[in-house]
């Protein structure tokens, strides 16, 4: 993950795995994770809800900082 974000080159780079009925989420800056990033966070809640799974009424993310 760390070297895809580094090569991306963005500010943040968002990564999220389903499981179960959660998504493991983590970001990445060129240099190394973070804790949180709000605008990653909701970038990825837009790409679940208008292009994995539209029916889905709660995200819950699972994250270094706790469950968003």
């Amino acid at each position: 993950m760390q070297k895809i974000a580094a090569e991306n080159n963005l500010s943040e780079t968002a990564f999220f795995v389903k499981k179960d009925n959660e998504y493991q989420l983590r970001w990445f800056t060129p240099n190394g994770e973070i804790d949180l990033c709000g605008h990653a966070t909701l970038a990825t809640a837009y790409v679940i809800w208008t292009y994995l799974d539209k029916n889905v009424k709660i995200i819950k993310s699972n994250t270094k900082c706790g469950i968003l």
